[in-house]
C-alpha cells in the first residue's frame, strides 16, 4: 500500500500519487441490494461474423460512440507463427452502424476510454509479451504503440483491464507468475513508451474481508487479477472505489482512495467466478455484451435498478469449476453477501463477457398548439417535436396536469407525435407534452400557454352588430 506521497519501490520506480486523488471514506455498513430490474430484453446489435471477425472481448464508450475488441483468434501472448496476429477494434452506435474501424497488432484484452485525452486504450496480450495501443476518437485513423519500460514486468505476466481512475491511467497485472508481485500498475503514456509508475498493491497486500459486515483482516492471495471498473456514485457500497475483480479467485477488491494516503483495500468473496462487472447509474439506458460464442454484441434494454453490479457470471473460469459446467450467464452481485444472482432476460439468448452500461442520451421535446388561441370548441392540434428524431416512445400530453383523452401515449415516430381535441372550458389551458424516453434516451417535457375563448351569445353578437353599424356611420359621416 502507498502511504502518503512517499515512493514505494518497484524495481527501482515509484508511485507518487496525483493530486486528484482526492480522499473518500469507505462505505462499510450499506443498505440492502437493489434489485435487479425489471422487464430485461436482449437483442442483437452488433454481428461480428458477418465482417469476419470473431472473438469480440471488451467494451468501452464516449458519449454515443461505442468501442468493442475482437480477438480474432490471436494466441493470448500475441500471433505466432501460423496463427492469427491482428486484433480489431470496431467503433459503432447503439443501432449498429459502424463508423470505423482499426487492426491492433495482438490480443486485445482490456479496453477503455479517455474522454479528456480524445482516445482509447487498448492492452494486448495478456499473459506475456504485453504492450497498449491509443486510438484517437475524432476520426485519426492511425494507432500509437506504447511498449512497457519494465522487462520483462515484476510480476511475470502480462496486462489486461484496463481504467482511468481520477484521471490516472491503472492496468491490471494479469497471469502472475509469482505469489507477491504488483496486483496492478500505474501507468503515463508518452513518447511510445508506458512508463510503470508504481503499483498501489499487491496479489499479498494486507486487507478486510468485507461480507456481511464482518470487518476480518487478511491478506490477498490472489492467482487472477483480471477486469477492473470504479464503482459509481449510485451504488449503495464502495461507492467512489476502484474494484479489480480476482476471476479464477472468486474475489473482488475494493480500493477507496487508489494509491492515495488512507488507501483502504476490502475483499467480497463471490459465490461465482465473474468477469465484467458494470454498474447501472440510471434506470434506463443499455446494457450492452459481448457473446464470444456468438461473435456478437448484445445489448439489455429495459428498466435498470440505479447502482447495481451486474455482471457475466463464468462458471467455468473458477478455480475448481462445476461438473458439468454451465454457461456464462448475466447476473447481479450482491456487496453485501457476494452472492451472484442470475438476472433474467427475454429476448435474443446470449452468455455474456464483456460488459458496459451506457446511460440514457438526453433528449429535448417542443410543444406546440394551433391554433394557440381557440374559440369555442373549435378543434385544436397538439404536436410534439423530439431531438434527436431517431428516438421511439411516446409523447403524453396534458392539460394543466389533467389528462386530455384521446392525448396520452401517442406514439412518436421520426421524432414527432401529434393529436386533436376540443376544449369547453374557457380561460388559459397550458399543454404540457412529456416524452416518455425510450430505452437508449432520456425522457424530456415542455410547456406551451394555450387560451381558450369563449362563443359569443345572440346578445353579444347583436352588440358587435350595433358597434360595427355605429362605426360605420362615423366614418361615412352618416
Amino acid at each position: 500500500m502507498i502511504v502518503g506521497t512517499a515512493a514505494v519501490a518497484l524495481m527501482g520506480v515509484g508511485f507518487t500519487p496525483t493530486a486528484n486523488a482526492a480522499a473518500t471514506t469507505p462505505v462499510t455498513a450499506p443498505p440492502a441490494a437493489p434489485q435487479a430490474g425489471q422487464s430485461l430484453t436482449a437483442r442483437t446489435i452488433l454481428d461480428g461474423a458477418g465482417h469476419g471477425w470473431k472473438g469480440p472481448d471488451d467494451l468501452t464508450n464516449i458519449g454515443t460512440d461505442i468501442y468493442v475488441a475482437f480477438q480474432n483468434g490471436v494466441p493470448s501472448t500475441g500471433g505466432a507463427p501460423s496463427t492469427p496476429a491482428t486484433s480489431t477494434i470496431v467503433k459503432f452506435t447503439l443501432q449498429g452502424s459502424i463508423e470505423q474501424t482499426w487492426p491492433i497488432t495482438g490480443k486485445i484484452d482490456g479496453l477503455t476510454a479517455d474522454p479528456a485525452r480524445h482516445r482509447v486504450i487498448a492492452t494486448v496480450n495478456e499473459d506475456g509479451n504485453s504492450s497498449l495501443y491509443t486510438v484517437p476518437s475524432d476520426g485519426g485513423a492511425t494507432p500509437t504503440h506504447y511498449t512497457y519500460d519494465l522487462k520483462p514486468l515484476p510480476h511475470g505476466g502480462g496486462t489486461d483491464a484496463i481504467t482511468i481512475y481520477r484521471g490516472d491511467i491503472f492496468v491490471v497485472a494479469s497471469a502472475p507468475t509469482t505469489a507477491t508481485g504488483p496486483a496492478l500498475y500505474h501507468l503515463t503514456l508518452t513518447n511510445g513508451l508506458a512508463h510503470v509508475a508504481g503499483s498501489p498493491f499487491t496479489d499479498a497486500s494486507p486487507a478486510t474481508l468485507v461480507n456481511n459486515d464482518q470487518h476480518t483482516p487478511t491478506t490477498l492471495a490472489l492467482t487472477d487479477p483480471d477486469s477492473s471498473t470504479v464503482v459509481p456514485a449510485q451504488s449503495p457500497r464502495f461507492a467512489g472505489s476502484f474494484m479489480l475483480d480476482a476471476q479464477g479467485d472468486q474475489q473482488a477488491i475494493f480500493a477507496a482512495n487508489l494509491g492515495a494516503p488512507g488507501q483502504q483495500l476490502q475483499a467480497l468473496n463471490l459465490s461465482q467466478s465473474v468477469d465484467d462487472t458494470a454498474f447501472a447509474t440510471s434506470s434506463g439506458g443499455a446494457l450492452l455484451t459481448t457473446d464470444s460464442t456468438a461473435n456478437s454484441v448484445v445489448a439489455v434494454t429495459g428498466t435498470f435498478a440505479p447502482g447495481t453490479a451486474y455482471t457475466a457470471v463464468t462458471p467455468g473460469n473458477a478455480t475448481t469449476p462445476p461438473t458439468p459446467t454451465p454457461a456464462n450467464y448475466l447476473g447481479r452481485i450482491d456487496l453485501q453477501t457476494g452472492t451472484a444472482h442470475p438476472v433474467p432476460t427475454t429476448g435474443q439468448p446470449f452468455q455474456p463477457h464483456g460488459l458496459l452500461y451506457v446511460p440514457p442520451t438526453a433528449s429535448t421535446v417542443a410543444v406546440g398548439v394551433s391554433p394557440n388561441a381557440a374559440v369555442g370548441v373549435a378543434a385544436v392540434a397538439l404536436y410534439a417535436v423530439v431531438d434527436p428524431n431517431t428516438t421511439s416512445g411516446t409523447i403524453t400530453f396534458t392539460d394543466n396536469g389533467a389528462s386530455i383523452p384521446g392525448c396520452d401515449t401517442r406514439p412518436v415516430t421520426g421524432g414527432f407525435a401529434a393529436c386533436t381535441t376540443t376544449f369547453t372550458t374557457p380561460g388559459p389551458h397550458p399543454i404540457t407534452a412529456t416524452y416518455s424516453g425510450d430505452p437508449t434516451h432520456a425522457g424530456a417535457t415542455a410547456t406551451t400557454p394555450l387560451t381558450v375563448t369563449p362563443n359569443p351569445t345572440p346578445f353579444q353578437l347583436a352588440l358587435g352588430f350595433l358597434v360595427h353599424l355605429a362605426h360605420q356611420f362615423h366614418v361615412f359621416g352618416l
